[in-house]
């Protein structure tokens, strides 16, 4: 009886202890919430030990991602700035901002 006991208890260990380890990639960066707060320090790659209850862990893409755009032969004042203001736009009605 005492060894279900005890098996039950490690068995519940062994599941907190995997819910509270992240991994988190070379080209990504974790940011902790703790309690829904931002913790100041920013986790780079590696194991992260959370806090299985109180923590959370979002993971912030830092890749570079090229968008296809098409060319234009003159760009004009008013496309240069719109270009500018929001540079990932392909035209005006797919953007929020017109």
């Amino acid at each position: 009886m005492i060894l279900y006991a005890v098996a039950v208890l490690v068995g519940v260990g062994l599941l907190g202890l995997s819910s509270s380890i992240r991994v988190v990639t070379q080209f990504e960066r974790g940011v902790v919430f703790r309690f829904g707060r931002v913790q100041p320090a920013v986790r780079g790659p590696g194991l992260m030990l959370l806090i299985p209850i109180a923590d959370r862990l979002e993971k912030v893409n830092m890749q570079i991602k090229v968008a296809q755009t098409s060319l234009r032969s003159i760009i004009g004042k008013s496309e240069l700035d719109d270009l500018l203001s929001n540079p990932c736009c392909r035209s005006r009605s797919s953007c929020s901002a017109f």
